[in-house]
């Protein structure tokens, strides 16, 4: 089953934007605007259209119910896959075990750059 993005990824601009206010010491007011318009940008850009059949959008719906699957999007792609959540779980956790890639942190960053 293909579909197409229904909308621009918001998330990474907006990580995107936020590193490059923090790595360039951007002044506030400076920041502002640009986290405005960015959020100006991605507010304007148009949806894809979606490709599927109302069968086939009425199946992924009746899908995104069921607690036992996890739906996701495909990379760039314009796919999507539906798993079993618990093998989906066991998975990312055995991807983040992995000691040779990721490293445990003693505490949480986001809560200590909150409190700055």
């Amino acid at each position: 089953m293909q579909t197409t993005e229904p909308h621009p990824n918001k998330t990474l601009p907006t990580i995107t934007t936020e590193s490059a206010i923090h790595n360039n010491n951007l002044p506030v007011a400076e920041a502002e605007l640009l986290r405005l318009k960015v959020s100006a940008t991605l507010s304007s850009a148009q949806r894809l259209p979606c490709d599927l059949t109302s069968q086939e959008r009425s199946a992924l719906t009746s899908l995104r119910k069921d607690e036992n699957l996890t739906i996701l999007p495909v990379g760039k792609g314009s796919c999507t896959v539906i798993l079993n959540t618990v093998d989906y779980y066991k998975k990312v956790i055995s991807l983040l075990d992995d000691q040779h890639t990721y490293e445990k942190l003693k505490r949480d960053p986001i809560n200590f750059k909150k409190k700055k």
